[in-house]
């Protein structure tokens, strides 16, 4: 490795991934001054942390843009600071050398520089191509709501990078994986996969999913003797992002059999259309030959007076202490201490003396009670 113009002694040798991106720079002269800008479209070279000199610019020449002569330094991420160097040496990168081995740290990036291109190379460089695996990629044409099952019960390789391990010889082996759907119910409820989380990132999916209101069958994913037909009932619609946004809904009338749109507290007659095919978010089907006719509520008549009881009728008088209504003055009060003082009378083998008290009632009176009459005066106040 050779020393670094900006600072005495070699580099020293720094742990290292085996993995480093190369960056592509050329040099120009403007106005009689030397410049660096970079050129041409980044690359990820996969390389051990050890490699010698020799073997590491053999590969650059596999991948450089331009055939011709170059030199490779140590750099930042952005190809214009040395990695190595301290910042206040403002190096822009340590040369590496052909002839002796090499230790790459984590910290490394390779900038290949080319000196004095000539303006044709340097835009075929800069010219973008579409990998070969861009002519894989789905269109942005609608879906169908058959095309969601069939993605959803497609089979999946499980291969080495993520193997199944077989319960039967204790070994992660490659596999098929495939989702089946047993059995469908009366009423089916999709939900859409419109928001999709990646690690720190989340997205909402704004693709138009094309739903049947009538007919939507899944004959193909069942049995051929399996009538599986459904009809559309409801549907909810969500508009806005990932952090907010608003939801209406589909409502299909059990009676009149007309589409009513609820967005808030406005509710106005239509039908989902295909419009609403990039807002639906979830979709209630019912089956075809499990609706059941909907019938409104009607009112109950009166029942008949229930038959007497055989046996004989006891006439009860009423207490004095059913109605309370009737006690308002000082006569009727009387008359309720006279009453109650008569119920609770009962004949005793010895004569016993009752504690007398005196309450105030209207019109001054004085009424003789025991105990137990005063309270029971007192849940009439």
């Amino acid at each position: 490795m050779k020393k670094c113009p900006k600072q005495k002694g070699e580099l020293a040798p720094l742990p290292s991934s085996s993995a480093a991106s190369c960056a592509i720079q050329k040099r120009v002269v403007e106005n009689g001054e030397r410049k660096m800008m970079l050129f041409g479209h980044p690359n990820v070279l996969y390389i051990m942390n050890k490699v010698s000199g020799d073997d590491l610019f053999s590969q650059l020449e596999n991948i450089a843009p331009v055939s011709a002569d170059f030199a490779v330094a140590l750099t930042d991420s952005q190809g214009r600071r040395c990695s190595r160097c301290p910042y206040d040496l403002q190096c822009t990168g340590c040369h590496l050398a052909r002839e002796v081995d090499i230790t790459l740290s984590p910290d490394d990036h390779l900038t290949v520089c080319f000196y004095d291109l000539t303006l044709q190379a340097v835009e075929e460089a800069n010219r973008s191509l579409d990998h070969e695996t861009m002519d894989h990629l789905e269109s942005n044409d609608p879906i169908t709501l058959q095309d969601c099952f069939r993605a959803f019960t497609a089979s999946e390789e499980l291969d080495d990078n993520n193997p199944w391990f077989c319960p039967e010889c204790k070994k992660h082996r490659k596999a098929m994986k495939t989702i089946a759907i047993q059995k469908f119910p009366n009423t089916l409820i999709v939900y859409l996969k419109r928001f999709v989380f990646h690690q720190f990132t989340s997205t909402k999916l704004d693709n138009k999913v094309h739903f049947p209101i009538e007919d939507l069958s899944f004959s193909e994913f069942m049995s051929p003797d399996c009538s599986l037909v459904y009809d559309l009932q409801s549907a909810v619609c969500h508009f806005g992002g990932v952090n907010a946004g608003h939801y209406t809904s589909f409502v299909r009338n059990p009676i009149t059999d007309s589409w009513q749109y609820c967005n808030d507290e406005t509710i106005e007659e239509r039908a989902p259309s295909l419009e609403d095919a990039e807002n639906i978010y979830i979709l209630f089907y019912q089956r075809k030959d499990t609706v059941l006719p909907f019938k409104l509520p009607r009112p109950i008549k009166p029942s008949e007076p229930l038959p007497s009881s055989p046996c004989k009728e006891v006439e009860q008088s009423p207490s004095p202490m059913d109605d309370q209504s009737h006690y308002s003055n000082s006569e009727d009060i009387n008359r309720l201490l006279a009453s109650l003082n008569q119920e609770e009378a009962t004949p005793a083998p010895q004569t016993t003396t009752v504690g007398v008290e005196a309450v105030q009632v209207k019109d001054s009176m004085e009424v003789p009670m025991n105990s137990s009459l005063e309270a029971r005066l007192r849940e009439l106040d």
